[in-house]
């Protein structure tokens, strides 16, 4: 009987304490009044080819899916305008084994983007952030090449990423 008296007030004991004490999980609490967004064409100030049609692509892909914000088609109807400049598009060739140079062969790529984030107001909030991005293409074995399109459009997809974090997680 002890025991079974023991068992249940240490049972409503851990309930009631995990109730007080459990998750508490929140909505980022630095979440914007703003929600819409409206994304100007991307500046390629570049030499990559399509860059700033594949990095427009998953740019709104991303804030899609992650969901913080509302894209808009125009800038009347936003709270917030961003605009996007890629610059400084660089590739190299890599070659992972000294022995083994023709099978290991590809080239690495790097872009920076500078973001800018105005209010409808016109008031600046972000001014040209440098954001860097590095991709690398690799030959899968001897009768291919690697893609420098390939290369491109991951650049653009981890960049996309790393704007969208900016966005969410800028000190306000």
């Amino acid at each position: 009987m002890e025991t079974n008296k023991f068992l249940l007030v240490s049972g409503l004991l851990t309930f009631t304490i995990s109730l007080l004490l459990g998750c508490r999980y929140q909505n980022n609490p630095h979440k914007l009044s703003s929600q819409t967004l409206y994304i100007e064409n991307v500046r390629n100030n570049s030499l990559a080819p399509q860059l700033s049609s594949f990095l427009n692509t998953n740019l709104r892909k991303e804030i899609i899916k992650r969901g913080y914000y509302d894209l808009v088609q125009n800038e009347d109807s936003a709270d917030l305008l961003l605009f996007l400049t890629v610059d400084d598009y660089v590739k190299n060739t890599e070659a992972y084994s000294p022995q083994d140079t023709l099978l290991a062969t590809g080239f690495s790529s790097s872009i920076n983007v500078y973001l800018s984030l105005k209010d409808k107001k016109g008031d600046t909030l972000i001014d040209n952030k440098l954001i860097k991005e590095t991709s690398s293409a690799l030959r899968e074995n001897v009768s291919t090449s690697p893609s420098s399109r390939e290369s491109i459009h991951y650049l653009s997809i981890g960049m996309a990423r790393k704007i969208s974090n900016t966005l969410e997680n800028y000190n306000w």
